[in-house]
């Protein structure tokens, strides 16, 4: 009779292997459970960069002792976790940057085109505001290279023109010419010509005058002067 008692005890008590259901669909996973003399517990849901439906983690964990019969639970992949695009139109890029990365998302390609907008403001997006995507998903833009209008600084010193040019944006190349009808230094022209738009960080190249050479003086006529010329004696009469 102590031995019949006993028995349903030590039956109680024999603990076996929870075997590892990673990547298992939860159908399999009843299987393989039903197999290793467990059952199947409560199925929860996590965003993962795993196969949808698939279980990304169980407790107990894969290898743990537990008694027969025990409920595992797991966690299926819902696949990786989404994102909203936020509106970054016509935002400076780092404000933009900085949008996108509150958003779970990262910049991408910038991609330059000529346009009214200040610099480096943002023109457009891809993918476009308002669309679904991963978490972590890279979003390309479109900014503007700020066309700006050219300065005039023809009759400015070069010191001078040069600190307007740059101050506007742009690059200068200075070249000279050899000139007395302006002080030297003054800027005597300049490409491209005062008034248009030119992308921002590109270059204008202005002439300084130089001072010319002095002319050579012209050489003073000299006068020839006159020679007396032999006279011959008269002839000896015999």
């Amino acid at each position: 009779l102590g031995f019949f008692l006993i028995r349903p005890l030590l039956v109680n008590t024999v603990t076996y292997p929870v075997p590892d259901l990673t990547g298992q669909t939860v159908a399999q996973a009843t299987v393989l459970l039903k197999d290793a003399k467990f059952e199947l517990g409560t199925v929860t849901e996590a965003p993962s960069d795993a196969v949808p439906q698939t279980i990304i983690s169980q407790t107990p964990a894969i290898g743990a002792e537990a008694k027969a019969g025990s409920a595992i639970n797991v966690t299926i992949s819902t696949g990786p976790a989404k994102a909203i695009v936020p509106a970054i139109k016509n935002l400076s890029l780092d404000e933009a940057s900085r949008l996108l990365s509150e958003a779970g998302l990262k910049l991408g390609t910038k991609t330059l085109l000529e346009s009214d907008a200040p610099v480096n403001q943002v023109l457009d997006s891809d993918p476009a505001e308002g669309t679904s995507v991963d978490s972590g998903s890279v979003v390309n833009v479109t900014i503007s290279s700020g066309a700006v209008v050219v300065p005039d600084v023809r009759g400015a010193t070069q010191a001078d023109a040069i600190a307007e040019l740059e101050s506007s944006g742009f690059r200068v190349l200075v070249t000279k010419s050899k000139t007395n009808e302006v002080p030297p230094g003054t800027v005597v022209k300049q490409s491209p010509i005062a008034g248009v738009k030119a992308k921002n960080g590109s270059t204008v190249t202005i002439t300084v005058a130089e001072a010319a050479p002095a002319p050579s003086p012209s050489p003073t006529p000299t006068t020839p002067t006159p020679t007396t010329p032999p006279t011959t004696a008269p002839p000896t009469t015999p």
